[in-house]
């Protein structure tokens, strides 16, 4: 039987707010199709999940994925908890297809919208959402039970085919009665089952299972003495299910075995119903495909409930993002980098304003002092919000960007062509090569390769042309006295300045507050760490 997918009215997607039919449905279908036959993908069908599409977008993971450490991020803090299942069960969780959803953001506010409302719901109901986990649950267990290896021998692999199709039944049914209350895309799950229930193909399971768990009714007389034991047993009337499609008189089964024989088949009892079975299967599996990539979706959502309260046992706020027009400013209170909750205990939150969406904000200060962690923080928000998460703020008001470069990482290889300054311009013409207009642009010492006076001519080509991209740009450098210079200048109106705080005794308190640096604390930094003269001078005299 051949797969008619155009039959399929509903399709649960929980990603995008017009549902998309995914592309490779034949492929997904096809590999399902082997691991109930074989019983031997050995995780295949898990493993595909990372291989499943998205939502399109024009995004470009490989220009902020491992400047934001994105895999350190997902293995810290969005790991679904396994406290809030039992009877020992682990969620099958995976990382590289949340990774991907990630890289993909959305190209709408709609569709980002949409995906926020799904786990708004889900925060509002407790019972809702112990349904979506349930619901989450029974999908990774019969995919678990489809994708692993099968018993040897054809009785066994018959059997075990046999129980798959019981429990995909019994999957169907039960999410058919979830979500009864839900008003978001949730909704679209138990529509799915619905349909499901109503197709030819269910049809087709459900007889199945109702003649393999119900052949023929048997009416018993028992007698059963004063010890309990019993004295007659006869068989007052045997009733079979004669009316079930897969209903087959003894005459006619024997028929269509002799028929076989005859002409020259060698098929046992086993054979012929390993071939029902299949059939069976066959029915069903361009709806049920589906479901693996329901799967990965149902983590999505899982995985940002998970980060939100993981943020809230550090005493962290966590939030949705609001989008608002060009015209309109961006904000964000009590930002925090997430990256760091598995490094400090205590996290410093911050706040960023930017009234234009062309303003650059310039941001300086000590090293040390939090202005990676800060850009770090600022691209994060900006990935998530647009992604549909929970962001790392308190609250955030942010502009949908057509894309993300973060560069903050400086790699060095032994490879490496060009010296430090060459390195540097290469970044700056990646940076435009691929960056659409309308990006966010995150930018760690720009230019900090070459001398000053290079460097600050370089420094001003960027801004100036990055201006011409409407992008949002976030640049720190240590050049102060440059920095300065253009704070003070009254024609650029597109710059903006933030400045690492310093408490009372010139230690960074890693809050931000407007204005340009008036130090890099080099001789703080330099004492902290064991290089001042003195301390160079005691380790020479102890050798």
């Amino acid at each position: 039987m051949s797969p008619d997918y155009a039959r399929i009215k509903t399709v649960p997607d929980l990603l995008n707010s017009e549902p998309q039919f995914p592309d490779n449905t034949a492929e997904i279908a096809s590999m399902a199709q082997f691991a109930f036959s074989s019983g031997e993908s050995a995780g295949a069908l898990r493993e595909a999940l990372a291989d499943y599409p998205v939502s399109s977008t024009v995004w470009d993971g490989e220009c902020f994925a491992d400047d934001l450490f994105l895999d350190d991020l997902l293995e810290g803090c969005f790991t679904i908890s396994d406290e809030r299942f039992t009877d020992d069960y682990t969620p099958p969780q995976c990382l590289p297809y949340l990774k991907k959803v990630l890289t993909h953001p959305p190209g709408s506010v709609g569709c980002t919208e949409f995906r926020q409302a799904i786990q708004r719901e889900l925060l509002a109901g407790e019972s809702l959402r112990r349904e979506f986990e349930t619901v989450y649950r029974k999908l990774t267990e019969l995919r678990e039970v489809i994708d692993s290896a099968g018993v040897m021998g054809c009785q066994y692999s018959t059997r075990r085919r046999i129980d798959i199709l019981l429990q995909i039944k019994e999957t169907i049914d039960l999410v058919a009665q979830q979500f009864g209350a839900a008003s978001s895309g949730i909704a679209r799950i138990r529509r799915w089952a619905e349909e499901f229930q109503q197709s030819r193909g269910y049809a087709v399971l459900r007889d199945f299972v109702e003649h393999e768990g119900r052949l023929s009714a048997v009416q018993l007389q028992l007698q059963v003495g004063f010890d309990g034991t019993v004295r007659s047993f006869k068989i007052e009337k045997v009733s079979e299910n004669s009316d079930n499609r897969f209903y087959r008189n003894p005459l006619s089964r024997f028929w269509s075995w002799f028929r076989l024989f005859i002409r020259g088949y060698q098929v046992s009892r086993d054979e012929l119903v390993a071939r029902i079975v299949e059939k069976v299967f066959d029915a069903i599996d361009e709806r049920l495909s589906l479901m693996f990539v329901l799967i990965g979706q149902m983590e999505c959502h899982l995985a940002s409930l998970a980060f939100s309260e993981v943020c809230r046992e550090n005493g962290l706020e966590t939030c949705f993002a609001e989008f608002v027009d060009e015209r309109e400013g961006t904000s964000a209170t009590g930002v925090f980098n997430p990256l760091l909750l598995e490094e400090t205990e205590s996290i410093i939150t911050c706040d960023v304003y930017k009234r234009l969406d062309d303003m650059i904000l310039i941001i300086t200060g000590p090293n040390s002092g939090g202005k990676t962690r800060l850009l770090q923080a600022i691209g994060l928000l900006q990935l998530l919000g647009q992604s549909g998460f929970a962001v790392p703020a308190q609250e955030a008001v942010l502009h949908f960007k057509n894309g993300l470069f973060a560069s903050l990482v400086a790699n060095q290889s032994s490879r490496q062509e060009e010296g430090r300054l060459g390195t540097e311009l290469l970044r700056i013409r990646r940076l435009f090569e691929r960056s659409p207009a309308g990006s966010m642009i995150i930018l760690d010492e720009l230019c900090s390769g070459t001398n000053p006076s290079e460097g600050e001519e370089i420094f001003l080509l960027v801004v100036s042309l990055l201006k011409e991209l409407r992008a949002e740009v976030f640049i720190t450098t240590h050049f102060l006295r440059f920095a300065r210079k253009l704070a003070d200048d009254s024609s650029r109106r597109n710059l903006a300045f933030l400045q690492v705080e310093l408490d009372d005794d010139q230690r960074p308190t890693y809050r931000f507050v407007p204005g340009v640096a008036t130090t890099s604390l080099a001789g703080h930094i330099a004492q902290r760490l064991g290089v001042t003269r003195d301390q160079l001078l005691a380790l020479i005299n102890e050798k």
